[in-house]
């Protein structure tokens, strides 16, 4: 792989079952080109994997473009989302390979309609069939970012959603034990902006870290640090 596990995101570490697990799906999922969805809570930042999953793959070469789907809510939005879309997913012959999207990663599922999401998967289902080979460039993954985990079993949807391959992010819950790991990765991150090393927290401090419960995940966790 053209990454390799150091372009793993600073919070997926730790020793967790949980973490070691989705660790070892980031691995096989980097190798294959089916789109993903990515289920995650709030407080995790879904996209840092998304792009991990781009740089580890055989298409690392190419362009990872995030699309935030808040922007397209309203009604009115709609006919420039599709042409967005559209375009973003065209096939292109005369673009090199480091022009081409490799990833097209799709957040903000939650802020749209009902009727505006089975659309939207029913065209991205519908992209793969072999008569579109010469409108829309099929090399591209799709990569969504879900945090309503209800999204993916409702009766309209879920037809559609077995298309993708899942990937859950595991909750602080299922991961406490890797907290004074995330806390050294994050302190790490953020020793060159203040140009000093950093060694720890105090005995106190982590204790308090211990039991906190961490309501926004490891983003409150990395600005906490």
């Amino acid at each position: 792989m053209p990454g390799g596990r150091r372009d793993i995101p600073w919070w997926v570490q730790g020793t967790s079952a949980a973490i070691q697990s989705i660790r070892r799906d980031v691995d096989r999922v980097s190798a294959q080109n089916e789109d993903v969805v990515l289920r995650g809570p709030v407080g995790v930042p879904l996209r840092d994997l998304a792009h991990s999953l781009h740089r580890q793959s055989h298409a690392a070469r190419r362009r990872f473009v995030s699309l935030d789907l808040h922007g397209f809510e309203k009604e009115s939005s709609e006919t420039s989302f599709w042409s967005t879309l559209q375009k973003l997913l065209a096939e292109d012959g005369s673009l090199s390979d480091d022009q081409r999207i490799g990833v097209l990663y799709l957040e903000g599922w939650e802020s749209l309609t009902g009727h505006f999401q089975k659309s939207l998967l029913e065209y991205l289902r519908r992209r793969r069939l072999e008569r579109y080979r010469d409108r829309v460039d099929q090399s591209i993954r799709v990569i969504a970012g879900v945090r309503d985990p209800a999204l993916l079993v409702r009766d309209d949807l879920a037809e559609f959603w077995v298309e993708f391959v899942p990937l859950r992010i595991p909750a602080r819950t299922e991961r406490r034990e890797d907290i004074p790991v995330l806390i050294q990765a994050s302190l790490e991150r953020h020793a060159p902006r203040i140009a000093k090393p950093v060694h720890g927290l105090s005995l106190s401090a982590l204790r308090f870290c211990l039991v906190y419960a961490w309501p926004v995940n490891v983003e409150e966790l990395d600005r906490m640090m």
